[in-house]
């Protein structure tokens, strides 16, 4: 190391030292450290200068995280692409950034592999046809066909095909369709599902009436 990024270093030390982290990642910045840098920049409470750290040292889920936390979306969704998964990138912007037809080109160059990545691929190509253009017969039938599939998924991809569908039945203002998803959820066993059936109800409904209160035996 240089004489510089000696000092730099041991500058940033005893910024930790003090609790003075912001002062700490700029050094460590300075001095190319940028892995230690980004990891600051998040304790300061910095998650834009932690973002562009993340993302210029090649760690772009990281910096789509700190970005998530920013609102950033669209950034968010880039930076998903930049690591392989234009799926959850195309549905960021479809969901959360409000760019349907961005978003649907994004889900349209997205490599799939397992049968839960398939059908949340067509799910949100669907929801992005639908808020895009209008209509929402085409994006019924793609819950439709993700439900039929669910029982057989692994149930880490049971979780996110019910959490996606949920999401898309919300973006149209169908809350009787986000019930059918989680009716479905429910029957097929999915882990966890009572208690987000339970909390969607209370903040979507403004009650768990008629929501179960245990999973299903097995």
């Amino acid at each position: 190391m240089t004489n510089r990024t000696v000092l730099l270093e041991r500058a940033a030390q005893c910024y930790v030292a003090v609790g003075h982290f912001a002062q700490a990642a700029d050094c460590r910045e300075r001095a190319g450290h940028l892995l230690a840098a980004a990891a600051l920049w998040e304790r300061a409470g910095d998650p834009a200068r932690a973002a562009d750290c993340w993302r210029r040292v090649g760690r772009p889920l990281r910096a789509a995280e700190c970005l998530e936390a920013l609102g950033k979306h669209a950034e968010a969704a880039e930076c998903h692409r930049e690591a392989g998964d234009a799926l959850t990138g195309g549905w960021l912007l479809v969901t959360r950034a409000g760019q349907p037809a961005a978003g649907e080109r994004m889900l349209r160059s997205a490599t799939v592999g397992q049968e839960g990545e398939q059908v949340r691929l067509d799910l949100a190509l669907a929801l992005a046809r639908a808020l895009g253009e209008g209509g929402t017969d085409g994006l019924i039938r793609a819950v439709d066909a993700l439900l039929d599939r669910l029982p057989g998924l692994p149930p880490e991809q049971q979780r996110r095909a019910e959490q996606w569908a949920v999401t898309a039945a919300e973006r149209i203002d169908r809350p009787d369709l986000g019930a059918t998803v989680f009716t479905s959820s429910y029957l097929a066993r999915v882990p966890g599902v009572v208690e987000r059936w339970q909390e969607w109800a209370v903040r979507v409904l403004g009650g768990t009436a008629g929501v179960p209160a245990e999973p299903l035996a097995h």
